[in-house]
């Protein structure tokens, strides 16, 4: 929770379930925020590794700063979090460069908070050691990188959200390139010597790219 009480965030297991079918289990990462002495509400929500979208995606629309365009513009943000906002953006940015330079292990081991975590196939994953060790053990050849295109934080300025694209390649089953267009949603919170780590981070691939054999 936020510093001013107004931001959270939350993680588990969801449950879908339709007719005439199994029930679906699967996991999410939601964002939350509340006014003075209003509800909680949600402000940003995802499924983790979720079902692939037939459909290809277009790209998000942008307003001049590169952000994306909100349907309804939100109240003006005051000039320190405007600032912090931008500082948040550019923490996520150089997370991905770090990705993309020393690969995915080391990236999230340098960028995770003491406590963060992130989804396994089944478990969680806690910590900086446990997360690099999971990621060397399964990222094989894989590369992922990302574009943050949205960044959130709250008025107390130590939690935050990012929300964005993301590029991951690997091989097929020919040894040709596949690559497979996702989007994400990152938790983030301000350390005490003010650089942002995450505490937790998810998201949905797209359709594969290249050789889907």
């Amino acid at each position: 929770m936020s510093g001013d009480l107004r931001a959270a965030y939350t993680f588990g297991v969801a449950v879908q379930a339709a007719a005439a079918a199994p029930p679906r289990f699967g996991r999410y990462i939601a964002f939350w925020e509340r006014q003075r002495n209003g509800p909680w509400r949600i402000t940003a929500y995802t499924e983790v590794n979720g079902p692939v979208s037939p459909a290809s995606r277009e790209p998000a629309a942008r307003n001049s700063d590169g952000d994306v365009a909100p349907s309804e513009r939100p109240p003006a943000a005051s000039a320190a979090i405007a600032e912090e906002r931008s500082r948040l953006r550019a923490a996520d940015s150089s997370f991905s460069d770090l990705s993309y330079r020393m690969g995915v292990a080391y990236a999230f081991a340098n960028t995770v908070a003491p406590d963060g975590v992130v989804f396994g196939d089944p478990q969680l994953v806690i910590g900086a050691r446990a997360i690099e060790d999971y990621f060397g053990a399964h990222a094989g050849q894989s590369s992922l990188v990302w574009q943050p295109v949205f960044a959130w934080v709250a008025a107390s300025r130590d939690l935050g959200f990012t929300i964005g694209e993301s590029t991951s390649t690997g091989l097929g089953a020919s040894g040709a390139a596949v690559q497979r267009m996702g989007k994400y949603l990152t938790v983030w919170k301000r350390q005490s010597d003010g650089t942002w780590k995450f505490v937790v981070d998810g998201g949905n691939p797209g359709p594969p790219r290249g050789d889907e054999r």
